[in-house]
């Protein structure tokens, strides 16, 4: 079938990364089978009744037998990623606007997603039912709703990360399932949840199984992406919920699949234009960042949303934002899988030093994880109606113990230290958490030597 890639120093025949695809634009069937039929069985009849689980249980099927050891050489391996969360999960708008997709150029037969999940009124048809189809922008049309499976219905970030996986892995496939629904918190996607969004990811890994050990194809989940957090701005539990999905789509997922490999949740900080008045500012983002650093293995942080591209006057991404987040997430999890033992860390903080030059002046010094550079291009006049004190600031924002903001009058980054003079006695110093007046979008000027924007964070003065 696909040519062999060199991947993290063994050689796989194949990969596919399921990522949690349903789209715009019902999609028909590819004809032919997707893989080479010379190494694969053929599909079996899709009349022919099958053990699936059932579109409202969460509860996993009965594990295969777990390999062993190391994928032989000439194994043909399929990648997953199941992509869940709100509305910039599935390229939402307000109010369900429907806009023209951006068409993603992809590996062509070699990314793929589930086909026929619904009736024209958009009801859930058979699982049984289901195939396979070539993976594109929009995934799926009218009916358009919030709920799966008629939730993604134009740009979807997906197609971005399967042509992000090829080009840094030539040859790669990839077959992708969406489940994620606009304006629910953790409650309403999580196991168990009043949405049928944790379930529907469940059923459709099961039917892609079903459907790739047909061809003697071995499969396996590389990720869970979540793309979440606005709707639980100020939650206290939000940190263990984020442990709690992983943990019960890592049991879930790998009972289908038999995989002995751990599935990560990969996540990026909610979207910069959110909470909407300037005065406020999520704790999600430095939640986030304090879960993956407590459990580097099981989540993981790919970035901010600050450098992305947004709908004037909205919280929710333009189309050229979501390919672009779904650029970025490709990214990450091709060096997730070429160096699988290597923890790649988003570009952070890891500490700040607090020193008093005199009674009115105080230096913060930020040790970065890595080099940064400072690109202006987006931060441009943020700042200029609210919060001005912080224009020259980059992004830093300081505060004293009582909550009054401190101006900012110089920001100097050199290597891995940016040195924030300050005036006044911060209490603490945060990174592009309060926007520039309502409806504008949190923007920094720090990115590292890979183009990737520092995460947003705040560091209390000890």
């Amino acid at each position: 079938m696909s040519q062999s890639a060199a991947v993290g120093g063994g050689r796989f025949r194949g990969v596919l990364a399921l990522a949690g695809l349903l789209g715009c634009g019902e999609i028909a069937p590819l004809s032919g089978a997707p893989f080479e039929a010379s190494k694969a069985a053929p599909l079996a009849d899709a009349s022919a009744p099958t053990a699936m689980v059932d579109p409202v249980s969460t509860a996993a099927p009965s594990p295969t037998t777990p390999t062993t050891g190391p994928v032989p050489p000439e194994e043909e391996v399929v990648y997953g990623i199941v992509g869940t969360g709100q509305s910039l999960s599935v390229g939402a708008r307000a109010s369900n606007a429907i806009y023209p997709a951006i068409p993603v150029a992809t590996a062509a037969g070699r990314h793929w997603m589930l086909t026929g999940l619904r009736d024209g009124r958009g009801d859930v048809t058979a699982s049984s039912t289901w195939q396979l189809t070539a993976l594109a922008d929009p995934m799926r049309g009218a009916p358009a709703a919030t709920a799966w499976p008629n939730n993604v219905f134009c740009q979807s970030p997906h197609s971005a990360i399967a042509a992000a996986l090829t080009a840094k892995i030539p040859g790669v496939q990839s077959v992708h399932t969406v489940v994620g629904q606009s304006g629910q918190p953790m409650s309403g996607i999580q196991k168990g949840g009043d949405r049928p969004s944790y379930a529907a990811s469940i059923t459709e890994t099961a039917r892609i199984a079903e459907l790739l050990r047909a061809r003697g194809v071995r499969f396996e989940i590389l990720a869970v992406v979540l793309t979440h957090g606005e709707s639980d701005y100020g939650s206290k539990t939000y940190g263990d919920e984020l442990l709690r999905l992983q943990e019960d789509y890592d049991q879930d997922l790998r009972a289908i699949t038999g995989q002995r490999t751990s599935i990560p949740l990969v996540m990026t900080q909610p979207s910069a234009g959110w909470p909407t008045p300037a005065e406020e500012a999520s704790n999600i983002p430095q939640v986030m960042l304090d879960a993956v650093r407590a459990h580097p293995r099981e989540l993981a942080l790919v970035g901010p949303k600050t450098g992305l591209a947004y709908v004037p006057n909205d919280f929710h991404l333009a189309a050229e934002g979501t390919v672009e987040l779904g650029t970025q997430v490709g990214d990450f999890l091709a060096e997730r899988l070429l160096h699988p033992d290597v923890l790649t860390e988003p570009f952070a903080p890891n500490a700040a030093l607090f020193t008093t030059i005199s009674s009115e002046v105080t230096e913060v010094k930020v040790t970065l994880n890595r080099p940064a550079t400072v690109d202006r291009s987006l931060f441009g006049t943020t700042h200029s109606t609210h919060h001005i004190g912080w224009q020259n600031g980059l992004g830093f924002e300081a505060k004293a113990a009582n909550g009054a903001e401190l101006p900012i009058s110089d920001v100097v980054v050199t290597g891995d230290q940016a040195r924030i003079t300050v005036a006044g006695t911060p209490a603490e110093i945060s990174y592009t958490l309060f926007g520039d007046g309502p409806g504008t979008i949190r923007r920094g000027a720090l990115r590292d030597e890979r183009g990737r924007w520092l995460v947003q964070f705040r560091i209390r003065r000890p």
